[in-house]
């Protein structure tokens, strides 16, 4: 379980100084752009379309930074619904269960993102403007679910790595 937990710290920081840094490239280009065309009337003609990609870049890194500080949306209403209705020998199941389900998910999405980048690749589509190779701006989103996903069954594994159960009274 160390392991894991320096795995999973070692993760959160390398996605997030990615985050922070592709959140500053966007900003940073933006204010450019803006700054070129009201002082020198001339843009930077692929920074609305590199922040975007930026921006996707940011929010797919978001997305697991959310989900590591327990922070992310989820369905409250049902946190406490096995302890009222099922038996007490089952409540260490139900506890994983919901950690289970959601990194099951997160891998299926990851893989299914994969599939998506693998035939983007072979068609060798490129981001207009920017005449780079569109599946590179893709990865982010793929990283991002197979990120929350292997997190997510390691809570189910070791649920004291869950930030749901360092909050549980």
């Amino acid at each position: 379980m160390a392991r894991a937990r320096r795995a999973l710290e070692l993760a959160l920081r390398l996605e997030a100084a990615v985050a922070v840094a592709a959140f500053a490239f966007m900003a940073a280009i933006l204010f450019a752009d803006v700054l070129g065309r009201e002082l020198a009337a001339a843009g930077i003609y692929w920074a609305p379309r590199a922040a975007v990609y930026a921006m996707i870049t940011t929010a797919s890194l978001g997305m697991v930074l959310a989900s590591a500080s327990g922070s992310h949306l989820r369905p409250r209403f049902a946190e406490h619904w096995a302890e009222d209705w099922l038996p007490a020998s089952w409540q260490p199941a139900m506890r994983r269960a919901p950690d289970l389900l959601t990194g099951a998910f997160c891998l299926g999405f990851a893989a299914v993102a994969a599939g998506y980048v693998r035939e983007t690749y072979q068609l060798g589509d490129t981001a207009l403007g920017l005449d780079i190779a569109v599946w590179i701006f893709q990865l982010p989103l793929g990283y991002a679910f197979l990120s929350v996903g292997v997190r997510h069954v390691l809570y189910a594994v070791y649920p004291e790595l869950s930030p749901s159960e360092a909050a549980r009274p």
